[in-house]
């Protein structure tokens, strides 16, 4: 595209040229993908009735931020490079975790962190089924979490 955006674009992006604009426009997307991440937590654990992660969460965190890295760095912003960066080494050891855990047969196999029964003691038992909260209906888990990102 040649010449420069319209007015009310440039007004509403605060910027002046169409390199900016697409720019702008790929950092909101960026932050849309970051933002993605807590609202399936927030989902999650509505669904489950108590606080949960699931994996859908660390992989969204780390495509936002990579997203949000390669922003900040054709912004040229050493806050949101050093921000970011940090954030993808945290997400990226909380998946490598949850792949450990999940070849040991540690991790629930929906790979809902903190969905494991409160008692150790009662797993297998009719009273609790794999999120803790009482029996299972028809010989299914109540939150099944197998249909969660």
């Amino acid at each position: 595209m040649s010449g420069t955006p319209p007015d009310w674009l440039a007004q509403a992006l605060l910027v002046e040229t169409w390199p900016a604009v697409w720019l702008a426009l790929f950092g909101l997307a960026a932050q849309a993908v970051f933002m993605a991440r807590m609202v399936i937590q927030w989902l999650a654990s509505e669904r489950a009735r108590r606080s949960i992660v699931p994996v859908a969460f660390w992989w969204l965190s780390l495509a936002g931020a990579a997203m949000l890295l390669v922003y900040g760095v054709l912004r040229r912003d050493i806050v949101i490079i050093l921000a970011q960066s940090f954030g993808a080494v945290v997400y990226l050891r909380n998946l490598w975790l949850i792949r450990v855990d999940r070849r040991s047969g540690s991790t629930p196999p929906y790979g809902a962190i903190g969905a494991w029964p409160r008692d150790p003691a009662r797993i297998g038992s009719a009273d609790e089924n794999l999120c803790g909260r009482g029996p299972a209906r028809n010989g299914r888990h109540r939150d099944d979490h197998t249909r969660w990102p």
